[in-house]
């Protein structure tokens, strides 16, 4: 186990915009836990499509701070006894994966999770025992990319009744969410976006056709040459029983490159007579595309350690 970078630097500031551009990993978007949740479509707020087509598009999401946090995170610190810092990190090994840790302890074996002014239904989640499922998945990527913290303290802050509780490392679940996360931002670096589940369906009905006639063109090329075959010397035509078979010759394409050198012209002279050009799809399989492990089942409920 590696220690994680930790950055230092005003959220939201010029060098923390540079930092999430990519600056000093590959120029493309960091993935933050935001990010992640979004790429695995459990984000209420945003869809992997969009957050692809900013990220190609090279724009960072706007820092979005949230008031009291310093008076909440000061509040659990006292109620703990020991002091925890926010901070910034970069995963070890791969700097392009970072988390904003709401707070770390000093001896870096326990983050914070903070659900600041909660709403009443995600507060109401806590008070039961339970966590969002986008924010839990949130706190895998934050405990994913700190390595060194063998617990998070998830803490939903309310006036009227604040809750708190350990949320363990699920490290089938991590390594999945990564995984999609890598696979995710790879394609979007080459331009490559993620589609939905109905165009993955349109694209593998038109691939099982084009198969399909490829094969039936072989077949009735194969078919030609026999009926071609069972037609009489001298024979154009049979006609029997209503069914008739006709042999013609067809004309060859014209050869290009013949026709160029024929003419003394360059190919390039023969744009001017092509007809419109038209829009056309291609479906290809990647033999070696790397797929994501099966997200591992499970309901996201824990019981809450204390109450006060």
């Amino acid at each position: 186990m590696r220690t994680p970078v930790i950055r230092s630097f005003k959220p939201g500031g010029a060098r923390w915009r540079l930092w999430m551009s990519g600056d000093g990993a590959d120029n493309f978007p960091r993935c933050d836990s935001a990010a992640a949740v979004t790429i695995i479509d459990k984000d209420p707020f945003n869809t992997p499509w969009r957050l692809c087509r900013s990220w190609i598009g090279g724009e960072i999401p706007e820092y979005r701070s949230v008031s009291g946090s310093n008076r909440t995170r000061e509040e659990y610190a006292r109620s703990k006894g020991e002091p925890f810092i926010p901070v910034w990190m970069e995963h070890p090994e791969n700097s392009w994966a970072v988390a904003e840790i709401d707070g770390i302890n000093l001896t870096g074996d326990t983050i914070l999770a903070l659900n600041r002014n909660p709403g009443p239904r995600s507060h109401k989640m806590a008070l039961d025992g339970q966590i969002p499922e986008w924010r839990w998945a949130q706190i895998q990527w934050e405990l994913y990319i700190c390595q060194t913290a063998s617990r998070a303290e998830y803490w939903s802050y309310s006036p009227a009744g604040s809750v708190r509780f350990s949320v363990e490392p699920e490290v089938e679940f991590q390594q999945w969410m990564f995984e999609h996360a890598r696979v995710f931002r790879n394609n979007a670096v080459k331009g490559i976006a993620p589609v939905g589940d109905a165009w993955k369906a349109t694209a593998e009905r038109w691939s099982w056709l084009k198969e399909q006639a490829d094969h039936d063109k072989a077949t009735l090329d194969i078919l030609q040459s026999e009926l071609d075959a069972l037609l009489p010397a001298g024979s154009e035509k049979i006609l029997a029983d209503g069914v008739e078979v006709l042999r013609y010759t067809q004309k060859g394409q014209v050869d290009p490159t013949a026709l160029c050198k024929g003419l003394n012209i360059q190919p390039t002279d023969l744009d001017r007579y092509r007809k419109p050009s038209s829009t056309r799809v291609r479906v290809a399989r990647w033999k070696d595309a790397p797929v994501p492990v099966s997200q591992p089942r499970g309901v996201v409920v824990v019981a809450a350690a204390s109450t006060y």
